[in-house]
């Protein structure tokens, strides 16, 4: 039987492993976030806890075990309609789909490319020629990679 070939899911997370010290720090931490974000209306905070906990193999809290359990028992009792109505839909509507997983990807391409970047040079300034040369080593407009680096960079700031 021949062996299943690889997706480029596959070898991307290969590349840039998930599971690092400091994404699971990262992840606990953002389950307090998630919790309080779920209390204010945010359906999708639950989705989110949920692959947080699979995904860093992190004991599930008990805020997520209660909502996900009356989610998923008024699904299957029909006290509403859809899984989306239960958890909140996964995006906006009219969202382009390729365009947000391309984001995404690219995001992370940017982050660790730039990390390998300041590694080698580390009194390097983080200032235009920085951002041209990471924009051509990864193939991006320089403006795209300037804004994807920023937005990993605050958020990382705000944990």
């Amino acid at each position: 039987m021949a062996k299943p070939k690889k997706s480029p899911f596959d070898e991307m997370y290969e590349q840039f492993p998930y599971e690092t010290p400091l994404t699971k720090e990262i992840a606990i931490r953002n389950l307090n976030t998630l919790s309080e974000a779920f209390e204010n209306g945010h359906k999708l905070a639950l989705m989110a806890a949920l692959n947080l906990c699979a995904q860093y193999y992190l004991p599930m809290p008990d805020w997520v075990s209660r909502a996900y359990c009356e989610a998923y028992q008024s699904v299957r009792r029909a006290k509403i309609k859809s899984w989306d109505e239960a958890f909140g839909p996964p995006h906006a509507p009219g969202a382009h789909i390729d365009r947000i997983a391309k984001r995404n990807r690219d995001r992370f391409r940017v982050w660790h490319e730039a990390e390998n970047m300041r590694t080698s040079e580390p009194k390097r300034s983080i200032d235009d020629s920085f951002f041209a040369e990471l924009a051509s080593r990864l193939a991006l407009g320089q403006t795209v990679t300037r804004e994807l680096y920023y937005e990993v960079k605050r958020y990382l700031e705000s944990e």
